[in-house]
């Protein structure tokens, strides 16, 4: 999906926003990319090891304006209380793209997910227009939205992802996450 809407041989840096674990970060398709999180637990579980790894607040991100080339996040606005102070400061950090997956609350699994587990509750309010509305308060230019993808973050198994990846990303209103890529104006 990225590489049809953004010229990925210009993406010299990336930063992964929430990393936790690193399933992203370790399957993004950059060749630079940093990950953050402030949970030193996942942290712990992440495949990197190095300095390009860092403990932080995406409130307050240590990194100059317009630092990395495409900044992304990987579910990890549903967990924050203040979503919009959150995309204005990847915003920051961007020099040109930003790409955002949240769970779709439409998806009956991600739903009763929320449902069931109180750290996830926010996922309801994550509509696609929820993220558009988002966006679009930090002046952002909307490539594409939609929903797609079958992979969980952190739970899919790893000898499934193969098998999941020959499957259609796109899945129109019901896929696993909601996705907005932008860029800057």
């Amino acid at each position: 999906l990225l590489e049809k809407l953004i010229p990925m041989d210009e993406i010299d840096t990336a930063f992964d926003a929430g990393a936790g674990a690193g399933f992203s970060t370790a399957h993004a398709p950059f060749q630079q990319v940093w990950g953050g999180d402030r949970s030193i637990f996942m942290l712990s579980q992440h495949p990197f090891s190095n300095s390009r790894l860092l403990a932080l607040d995406v409130l307050a991100l240590p990194f100059p304006n317009g630092a990395f080339d495409l900044v992304f996040a990987w579910e990890l606005l549903h967990h924050c209380a203040d979503p919009e102070r959150v995309v204005t400061e990847l915003t920051r950090v961007s020099r040109r793209f930003l790409v955002l997956f949240e769970p779709n609350r439409n998806n009956l699994a991600q739903a009763i997910f929320a449902l069931y587990d109180r750290e996830h509750r926010w996922v309801l309010r994550y509509s696609l227009g929820f993220m558009v509305r988002l966006v679009a308060k930090a002046g952002l230019c909307i490539l594409t939205a939609g929903s797609g993808g079958w992979i969980f973050p952190n739970r899919t198994p790893g000898w499934l992802l193969g098998l999941l990846k020959l499957l259609p990303y796109q899945l129109p209103g019901f896929g696993i996450s909601n996705y907005i890529i932008c860029e800057k104006p």
